[in-house]
C-alpha cells in the first residue's frame, strides 16, 4: 500500500556507505501542487566493482486545491553513465516503472543499485559516474535527483618486487625484507600471504586482515626469513592477495643460488679442515688432504647473508697442503668457507672472534 506523508517532511534515510545530500524542507515550502523527490542530490561510494544500494522517495506534495490524483508517465535513469545504475525495486513492483497515479499524500520509494565497471581507460576507471533521477510527470515539469557515484580503490605497491638472496650456505637462515604500500584512495586490505615452491620461510609484519592505509607514510616492512634445507639452486614466489586491491593480487619473487649446489656432500672424497676456530687472528688456515693434491681451488668465504667477503684460486701442491687465508679486515661473525676442487665442494662454518 502506498504510504503517506506530510508537506512538511523531509526524509534523509542512510544506507550502508551512502552519502546523501537531503534538499530542506523550506524548499518544498515554496512549490505547491506538485510531484517531488524528497532530495535533490545523492552520492553513492563503492570500493573497485562492489555495489549498493540508495532508496530514494518520490511524493505528491499537495495543496487544498490541488487535484486528487497525479500521474506519473515514467521515471528513468539518463546521463553517460546510466549503464553503471540500474533500478533495482520500487514500492509498486513496476519494472520498469511507468505509468501510475499518486494520491494526495502518497510517496512510493525507488531502489537504485550503483554497480560500476573497470572496464574503462586508465583514467576514467575511477571517475566519479554522474546520472539523473528523473520522474516525468504529466502537465508538470519533470522532477529530477542528481546521482554522482564514487569509485575507490586500493593499490598495492611492493618494493622491491623481485630479490636476490644471492649464496646461501645450507642451513644458514637469511631475512630479507620488502615494502608494502597502498597508493589508491581505499585501504589495502591483506586477504592471504603464502610462498610458492618455497624453502623452510616465515613471514613478520603483515598478517591477513591487516590493513595498508593509503600514503607513503603509512607503508609496512614485511620481514622474511628462510633457511635453504637442500642442495639447489631456486627461485620462489611469496603470494600476497588483496581484498580491496581491483588487480587483485603481487607476488615478490626471491632467488637463491646455494653454495653447495654442484654436488651432494656424499660425494665428494677429500676433506678439508679450518683452524683456529674461532679465529682470533688475521687468518684462518685451511688444511686440505692428499685426494686435493695437483688440483686447482677456489676459495670462497661468505658472510651468514651469502656476501663474498673473501675470494683466491691456487693450486694445491703436496707441500702446500696448509693455506693461510688473510681475513683480517673481515669484521666478527659467522662464516662460510667455500672451497670447490674439481668440481666438488666442500663448505665450512666458522667464526672470527678477536
Amino acid at each position: 500500500m502506498i504510504q503517506r506523508i506530510l508537506l512538511r517532511v523531509a526524509f534523509c534515510l542512510p544506507v550502508i556507505q551512502l552519502i546523501f545530500v537531503c534538499s530542506s524542507s523550506s524548499s518544498y515550502a515554496a512549490v505547491t501542487d506538485s510531484v517531488m523527490w524528497t532530495r535533490a542530490s545523492a552520492e553513492e561510494t563503492v570500493v573497485c566493482e562492489d555495489s549498493d544500494i540508495v532508496r530514494i522517495y518520490l511524493f505528491y506534495n499537495y495543496s487544498a486545491s490541488s487535484p486528487l490524483t497525479r500521474h506519473v508517465e515514467r521515471v528513468y535513469l539518463s546521463g553517460p553513465d546510466s549503464a553503471e545504475w540500474y533500478g533495482r525495486s520500487n514500492q509498486l513492483g513496476l519494472l520498469p516503472l511507468q505509468n501510475f497515479d499518486l494520491h494526495q499524500g502518497d510517496s512510493i520509494f525507488v531502489d537504485l543499485v550503483f554497480k560500476p565497471t573497470l572496464n574503462k581507460p586508465p583514467l576514467l576507471m575511477f571517475a566519479d559516474r554522474s546520472v539523473q533521477l528523473i520522474a516525468k510527470i504529466t502537465d508538470e515539469s519533470d522532477q529530477t535527483v542528481e546521482l554522482t557515484g564514487h569509485v575507490l580503490h586500493a593499490a598495492a605497491l611492493v618494493s622491491p618486487d623481485s630479490v636476490d638472496l644471492g649464496d646461501v650456505p645450507l642451513g644458514v637462515v637469511v631475512s630479507r625484507a620488502f615494502l608494502v604500500c597502498d597508493t589508491g584512495t581505499a585501504g589495502l586490505i591483506l586477504d592471504s600471504i603464502y610462498p610458492i615452491k618455497p624453502p623452510l620461510i616465515s613471514v613478520s609484519g603483515i598478517q591477513p586482515d591487516d590493513t595498508v592505509h593509503p600514503g607513503q607514510a603509512n607503508c609496512v616492512l614485511v620481514n622474511v626469513t628462510l633457511e635453504l634445507s637442500t642442495i639447489q639452486d631456486t627461485s620462489f614466489k611469496l603470494h600476497l592477495a588483496f581484498r580491496t586491491d581491483c588487480a587483485g593480487s603481487k607476488d615478490v619473487v626471491f632467488h637463491i643460488r646455494s653454495l653447495n649446489s654442484d654436488v651432494e656432500p656424499a660425494t665428494i672424497p677429500m676433506t678439508f679442515s679450518l683452524f683456529p676456530n674461532p679465529v682470533t687472528g688475521e687468518s684462518v688456515f685451511i688444511n686440505a688432504n692428499r685426494e686435493a693434491v695437483g688440483e686447482m681451488a677456489e676459495i670462497r668465504i661468505c658472510d651468514l647473508l651469502g656476501r663474498e667477503v673473501y675470494f683466491s684460486r691456487r693450486e694445491m701442491s703436496a707441500d702446500a697442503m696448509k693455506i693461510e687465508t688473510p681475513i683480517g679486515n673481515v669484521p666478527n661473525g659467522i662464516y662460510y668457507a667455500r672451497i670447490a676442487v674439481d668440481g666438488k665442494i666442500v663448505t665450512e662454518k666458522f667464526e672470527v672472534l678477536r
